[in-house]
């Protein structure tokens, strides 16, 4: 589904992406892991295609993207739904019209749109809440409203940027839950970039460990867990002391 080969981005002269090689398979749960600063939502923006690399190619669905035009472009970013870390809802809108905003600019007929909006609604567990504002839902809802807008646009591919953080442990696993139940339901693809350990050992099919630009391992969650790299040993138990070195 997705192929990263020998990504390169520097910002101002430093290098965020260091050499990605990356194959995420089609109907996978891929979880990225890294520290504060590894290039994680930089590898994203890429995926989707709101940042060119300096150097390197991405496949997606076996279309080569960082070469196309704006408008071809714009046919294989619709293949994606974003979760967004803070769900990204719009203030002023209720939760039905943060969901048709997108599906309006699909140029849908309104009787699929109220369609979309209230089976969107309706597999994330909130039936009913269309006319609800965001001030009026509590962190997890909101995280459940952005991934109803997303799902509700029929992607192949779920990104999600963090998305059980600013939530307590009850309320991320229902998150978890949910990311299974979109795979499962829904088939889709999904990729997770995320801090949290427990999380991802929950949901992933494969965790990649990015560091210093690079994936310096991959592999299942039980892999990653007797993983023989002391960097990846530091960051899953969460340890000051090791190889990386916190300023």
């Amino acid at each position: 589904m997705i192929r990263i080969i020998d990504l390169h981005k520097s910002f101002d002269g430093k290098k965020v992406l260091n050499g990605v090689n990356l194959e995420i398979v089609d109907g996978e749960i891929m979880v990225i892991m890294g520290g504060s600063g590894a290039g994680k939502t930089v590898l994203i923006k890429h995926i989707i295609g709101l940042l060119k690399p300096d150097r390197g190619k991405i496949f997606v669905d076996d279309i080569e993207i960082t070469s196309l035009s704006e408008e071809k472009l714009f046919k294989v970013v619709r293949l994606f739904g974003m979760v967004f870390q803070g769900a990204a809802l719009f203030d002023s809108m209720t939760v039905e019209e943060n969901i048709r905003f997108g599906l309006e600019r699909l140029g849908l007929p309104p009787d699929e749109i109220e369609r979309r909006v209230k089976d969107s609604l309706e597999r994330v567990g909130l039936p009913g809440i269309e006319k609800l504002m965001p001030s009026q839902l509590s962190g997890g809802m909101k995280k459940r409203v952005g991934l109803a807008r997303a799902i509700a646009l029929k992607p192949k591919i779920l990104l999600y940027d963090e998305p059980t953080t600013g939530v307590d442990p009850i309320r991320a696993d229902s998150i978890n839950k949910l990311i299974l139940k979109m795979k499962d339901s829904l088939g889709v693809t999904s990729v997770i970039i995320t801090h949290d350990i427990v999380s991802a050992f929950k949901v992933a099919d494969r965790i990649a460990m990015l560091h210093e630009g690079k994936i310096i391992e991959i592999g299942t969650p039980e892999q990653i867990k007797n993983s023989s790299n002391p960097i990846v040993q530091q960051f899953i138990k969460g340890e000051s002391e090791g190889p990386v070195k916190i300023i």
